[in-house]
């Protein structure tokens, strides 16, 4: 009787034995699967990830509360164009070109990250963040999502970056010079730093 129950619970130790095993053969599975995933991540999008990361540790870090952060990121993501306009028909040639330099990077950046990087720390911040594309989305009879939020930002873009080639070029290429009268109120072009 005692034999029976040592070759029992040799039998049952055994069993646990090879489920012991068999889960760490699970466990050694699932840890490939994360690092077989991790390595198809694309470089743009691990890069986009750090960066955002790295704004956001800043902001945790401060003494600001997120929500004042969200509002500052928000004001500029949103101002950031339309100061460029200005600066387009107001401002000297340097400083017109430096930030048009400034707004082709950003493009850049939003197509090399596959969308903005602001944008990424706004929803961050606020769950259910209302874009800076929304408004114009609606205006199309759409329904803001990720996917046609990208596409309606390039095709702004595109308008944005053409209506500012044609600032740019009548107003310092153009010889007939048709937005001279701009020259009155132009404070930049006396700035000789710029």
């Amino acid at each position: 009787m005692q034999e029976k129950e040592d070759t029992y619970n040799d039998n049952i130790s055994s069993k646990e034995n090879i489920n012991d095993l068999s889960n760490n053969s699970i466990d050694i599975d699932v840890k490939k699967n994360i690092n077989q995933k991790s390595k198809d991540i694309p470089l743009r999008v691990k890069q986009k990830k750090e960066l955002v990361n790295y704004i956001l540790n800043g902001i945790e870090n401060s003494k600001m509360p997120n929500n004042v952060w969200l509002l500052i990121i928000k004001s500029i993501h949103i101002s950031t164009p339309g100061y460029c306009l200005i600066i387009f028909l107001l401002g000297s040639f340097e400083l017109s070109m430096f930030f048009l330099t400034l707004l082709n990077i950003t493009l850049l950046l939003f197509l090399y990250f596959n969308g903005c990087f602001l944008t990424t720390i706004e929803n961050k911040l606020e769950k259910d963040s209302v874009n800076i594309i929304d408004p114009y989305i609606y205006l199309m009879n759409d329904i803001p999502n990720k996917n046609n939020r990208f596409y309606y930002t390039l095709q702004l873009s595109f308008f944005y970056f053409l209506v500012a080639a044609f600032i740019l070029y009548y107003r310092h290429f153009n010889k007939l010079n048709n937005f001279s009268f701009f020259d009155n109120f132009s404070f930049f072009n006396d700035l000789s730093f710029f």
